[in-house]
């Protein structure tokens, strides 16, 4: 008699969205985003300051960071380097849990041989998910499997401690970001925040154009969709949602919800 042991909750790449490899100016500075989908940047030349939810991280050859989906982020040249990196962004099954956002990757040039796997294999130099064409046979599978081995290996190693930028700035951001989670179900005004935060409304706003490259309101309401989501999938109505998170009414929430998500708050209902 032969006994088996079942093998549940693997974790599986499921989507890919991006893959490519950019070299940057000293001078570069990406607005920022967020996406319903894992991302990770590593760094394989030079530095990048990325801003990662409320934290602010400068990053060095051979470090990666993952963003998890709905975690807004922003990246910029650091340290007079014209840096290089590699993005890999996907949607996954059972991602595994881990305690750092920061990463040290022992070889970098392994990135890169995935990253031309990838793109070989689905007949295209600049991966972007809906513009590729699949090849037939199991290269692409392999491709990916590499991709899943390569995370798998990332975050099982011994991790870096996370070390946020501890500037004044860095540490007025974070400051502000935590008013705004610790309010997130009240309808603030800026001058409200800066106030909370001990700052002028003019830092406040100095504060978020530089870690975010958006508006002080625009990012709180960034914040209150990304929980709206949430709080919509777990079954709670769209009016209860928009009352919860401060929002004067249902019409004007969806208005902001859509704005943001490119979708109706009804998209997310299960």
């Amino acid at each position: 008699m032969y006994k088996s042991v079942s093998v549940e909750d693997v974790f599986r790449i499921k989507k890919l969205y991006t893959a490519f490899q950019m070299a940057y100016d000293s001078d570069y500075y990406f607005e920022g985003e967020y996406h319903n989908f894992w991302e990770i940047v590593t760094v394989i030349n030079g530095e990048i300051g990325v801003t990662a939810g409320g934290d602010v991280f400068v990053l060095k050859k051979g470090q990666a960071i993952i963003h998890e989906p709905m975690e807004f982020h922003r990246l910029w040249s650091e340290g007079n380097t014209n840096p290089e990196i590699i993005v890999f962004s996907f949607g996954a099954e059972n991602m595994p849990q881990f305690s750092s956002k920061i990463f040290e990757i022992e070889d970098v040039l392994l990135s890169q041989k995935i990253l031309k796997d990838i793109q070989s294999s689905f007949g295209t130099k600049d991966f972007q998910g809906a513009d590729v064409i699949k090849n037939s046979g199991t290269d692409y599978q392999i491709a990916v499997k590499k991709l899943e081995m390569f995370i798998l290996e990332m975050i099982s190693q011994k991790i870096l401690d996370d070390l946020p930028v501890k500037t004044k700035g860095a540490e007025n951001f974070k400051k502000a970001v935590g008013v705004m989670e610790n309010n997130i179900d009240k309808n603030l005004s800026v001058s409200e925040i800066a106030k909370m935060c001990n700052m002028s409304e003019i830092g406040l706003k100095k504060t978020f154009s530089k870690y975010t490259g958006i508006g002080v309101m625009a990012y709180f309401n960034r914040m209150k969709i990304t929980e709206a989501t949430d709080m919509i999938r777990n079954g709670m109505s769209i009016r209860e949602v928009a009352l919860t998170l401060g929002f004067s009414n249902q019409n004007y929430f969806s208005t902001v919800f859509k704005r943001i998500t490119g979708n109706p708050p009804s998209h997310y209902k299960i």
